[in-house]
């Protein structure tokens, strides 16, 4: 601003300057003053006034108004900046931008070649040979053959080489896989042909496994030592048979010399009356004393001739008298009767001298036929035996016969 008022000060000045020395002419020309002292001062100082005044009109004239426009046009854009930069300015830009340079909206994810391949093989030559999956891990192939119209293929074989007890992969059986006690394990076929299955989950109403088979004393029934066997069901749960005695077995070995043995315990809690004590007569006496039978059985082809006797268990007494009684079968009859044998003492080998354990020895074997089964009961002589007591009940193979 500063140097804008000098400039127009020059310019009035040069302006007046002009104005002087014209009419500093004119006067001249009228002849009254030019002469005097006064016109001379004019003159001189206009010519002064000119002199300096004309050369910065000339050279600085033009670019004071130069100068003043730009500040003119400064302003202005200092005015529209806000509007240039505005939010209008940055929205198409960026909003377009990404949008339209997207490369998985594009033609090439769809088109000939995906058709291609869902239409499977194709053959090539006659001599192509195109196989499959099927089944189990199984595959399944064709030969591509030459027809009048061309190389076509032709039908799938059977399925081969399937996994054997394999399933077919993705596979899912309707209520999992059969496990534990009547539960299931939801179970998906792999891609090896073999089901992965999860925990198994049973129900709650579950108690056994099916075919487990257990026996229990007493549960109502009349006879001392008399009680019932437990056989678990296809539902998982126990259905209760008839009052008998427990029976329990041991094989006997195919193998002349062998023994098999079986461990038992005599006890009070367990009574009936008391066998026979020799010859072939096992008929029950009045007296109720502790027992415990055991099946043998013979499931060879080849009959059998054995000797039974019994020894002592862990921590039992060195004298033990005991009654052993032989039967047919494998359930101790109700009405003891005829019998294979019955003992009172063994006392020759291989049984145990002066022990008073009941036995059949060596010199007199039993004969157990082929597919057969024996039962033997051992039991106390008196009714205020000791009890419980260890046994072992020992059956020996001596011979094949006929």
């Amino acid at each position: 601003m500063r140097r804008s008022t000098v400039m127009w000060a020059r310019f009035a000045a040069v302006v007046g300057g002009l104005s002087l020395a014209a009419c500093s002419s004119e006067s001249s020309g009228d002849g009254t003053t030019s002469d005097g002292p006064d016109a001379d001062t004019s003159t001189d100082s206009g010519a002064v006034m000119a002199d300096t005044g004309s050369p910065a009109a000339a050279d600085t004239g033009t670019p004071v108004v130069d100068a003043g426009e730009p500040a003119a046009d400064a302003g202005a854009a200092d005015a529209t900046v806000p509007a240039d930069a505005g939010p209008a300015d940055a929205g198409p830009a960026d909003a377009t931008v990404p949008d339209a340079t997207v490369p998985d909206a594009g033609p090439p994810d769809t088109g000939v070649r995906d058709a291609a391949v869902d239409a499977g093989p194709v053959c090539r030559s006659a001599t192509d040979i195109i196989e499959r999956a099927c089944g189990a891990c199984g595959k399944q192939s064709a030969l591509c053959e030459s027809t009048d119209a061309g190389v076509s293929m032709g039908a799938f074989s059977y399925c081969f080489g399937e996994r054997d007890g394999g399933c077919t992969p993705g596979n899912e059986p309707d209520g999992g896989v059969p496990c534990g006690r009547c539960g299931h394990a939801r179970s998906v076929c792999q891609s090896d042909c073999t089901y992965a299955s999860g925990s198994c989950i049973e129900p709650a109403t579950a108690v056994c496994t099916p075919g487990e088979k257990t026996f229990k004393l007493g549960l109502s029934c009349p006879n001392p030592g008399e009680g019932r066997y437990a056989t678990c069901g296809s539902a998982c749960t126990f259905a209760f048979g008839d009052c008998v005695i427990e029976e329990t077995w041991i094989t006997a070995s195919e193998t002349i010399g062998g023994t098999a043995s079986r461990s038992m315990v005599i006890t009070s809690g367990k009574t009936i009356g008391r066998g026979g004590s020799s010859g072939t007569s096992c008929t029950a006496t009045s007296t109720a004393t502790p027992y415990e039978t055991i099946v043998v059985r013979n499931p060879s082809a080849q009959n059998l001739s054995v000797s039974i006797w019994n020894s002592f268990g862990s921590g039992a007494s060195s004298y033990y008298d005991t009654v052993m009684n032989v039967f047919a079968g494998e359930t101790l009859p109700a009405t003891r009767g005829a019998c294979l044998g019955a003992n009172d003492v063994c006392s020759t080998s291989p049984c145990i001298s002066s022990s008073g354990l009941g036995g059949f020895p060596t010199a007199s074997p039993i004969t157990l036929n082929a597919g057969q089964s024996l039962l033997v009961y051992t039991g106390c002589w008196s009714s205020s035996c000791s009890t419980p007591t260890n046994l072992v009940l020992n059956v020996k193979t001596e011979a094949i016969v006929p």
